[in-house]
């Protein structure tokens, strides 16, 4: 039997509940002001939740932080009046606002981030769109294998910025119900109908398609990345040519590993052309760690051509677009750095006759690193990677400690890609 404990439940109280261990230690803390209403503590967060009913069943209320407890009681009353007054409680919230509470709760925790906010909100409310408005305990097994099946036929998916792209049924059909069962879990404590798919042997379990790009095909991807100046398409003007842009934002992600939204949203005011470093803000990164990049003699000639056609665009500085390295196609108050990566890697790919994408060259710098010898702390400084072990986490580098070894990444990524000669 879980264990029962009562306090005052303030704020500053239930942000200190330490957190189980594990399920199995999960424990409650019931509040000495407000009967029958208390906290939920398990290995993860910490759920306001509520006696109620006939039968005195537990029900969640809500998740610290994203409620207060004072919030929390409020929602409590009016849960046990309903009880009261019907004999049934029917608090499960509906999956739409079941998404938007799980990537509210995990944006306040700090563990979301910006992308991976739109692969939730864009991939569930699209593939499950006719869902949206049914509570969560209101969808069924049997719906769930019907729909798993569904997906699977499927030969495309929308991605996080809301534009088809070619994909594996297989894999996006157990992408969207592992996004769905984790969801579920966050949002009610009844059975998740997704585990279905265990019980019944249902996943597919797709490998994972090798993402490095080749030694053999390397060059053949470099070749194609080049010819990209060659490429015009209408919506960027005559003083910002697409392909030129698209080939330096393709060869800034390969001989740096940045993650397409960090190149993209790169600002001038974050190169450093004094102490020859980029910054890629915490609040970009996915991993919310601040990143500092030293300037390779590659990365150097990018920004140097990046900034040339900034200078001689005729864009002033009242124009959004001019703070960033890689701007916008037009400037349509949505976004003025580049807004999609897709168009440039997919005609860099048929230029190439190598199927990549921006992902691809991350895994490819990485690959690299280690061809040259690069120590794996190192690797994980230059590709923003937390530490995994007590004496990497003693490990404290900084930019000029992987200077070194950032050039020596370019170099060698320049050899495999035959850019220059041994």
């Amino acid at each position: 039997m879980a264990k029962q404990l009562s306090k005052n439940l303030t704020p500053s109280v239930v942000a200190n509940l330490p957190l189980a261990k594990s399920c199995r230690d999960t424990y409650y803390v019931w509040d000495k002001r407000e009967r029958m209403f208390g906290v939920r503590v398990g290995s993860k967060r910490r759920t306001f939740v509520v006696k109620a009913g006939s039968k005195s069943n537990c029900y969640s209320v809500g998740h610290y932080p994203v409620l207060t407890p004072e919030e929390a009681r409020k929602k409590a009353r009016d849960t046990r009046d309903e009880a009261i007054g019907t004999g049934v409680v029917k608090i499960e919230p509906t999956l739409e606002a079941a998404i938007d509470d799980y990537v509210n709760s995990r944006i306040a925790d700090g563990k979301m981030s910006p992308a991976t906010e739109k692969n939730y909100i864009v991939s569930l409310k699209h593939h499950l769109k006719d869902w949206m408005t049914r509570r969560v305990d209101q969808i069924s097994r049997d719906e769930i294998l019907h729909r798993h099946k569904e997906l699977t036929t499927k030969r495309w998916m929308i991605c996080s910025d809301g534009k088809k792209r070619e994909q594996g049924g297989k894999v996006l059909a157990d992408g969207i119900m592992k996004l769905l069962s984790t969801v579920i879990r966050f949002s009610t404590d009844k059975p998740n109908p997704v585990s279905v798919l265990s019980d019944r042997k249902r996943w597919h379990n797709a490998k994972k398609r090798g993402k490095a790009i080749s030694q053999i095909d390397l060059p053949a991807v470099y070749e194609g990345i080049m010819k990209m100046s060659s490429v015009r398409l209408e919506r960027y003007s005559k003083l910002m040519p697409m392909g030129e842009l698209g080939q330096d934002f393709l060869l800034l992600c390969l001989y740096t590993g940045l993650r397409s939204i960090e190149a993209r949203s790169l600002e001038w005011g974050n190169v450093d052309w004094e102490n020859r470093t980029i910054r890629i803000p915490a609040e970009v990164a996915k991993n919310r760690q601040e990143l500092i990049l030293p300037f390779t003699h590659q990365l150097e000639a990018i920004l140097l051509n990046r900034k040339f056609h900034r200078d001689n665009s005729g864009m002033g500085l009242q124009n959004p677009r001019y703070a960033y390295v890689f701007p916008s196609a037009v400037c349509s108050g949505k976004k003025a750095y580049m807004d999609s990566a897709g168009y440039h890697y997919e005609k860099a790919s048929k230029l190439s006759g190598v199927q990549f994408t921006t992902h691809t060259l991350r895994h490819t710098f990485v690959t690299q690193a280690e061809r040259a010898d690069i120590t794996y702390a190192k690797q994980k400084y230059l590709v923003n990677h937390r530490p995994q072990d007590i004496t990497q986490h003693y490990q404290h580098l900084e930019v000029d400690d992987v200077r070194e070894a950032a050039q020596l990444v370019a170099d060698q990524i320049d050899r495999a890609a035959g850019s220059v000669k041994e």
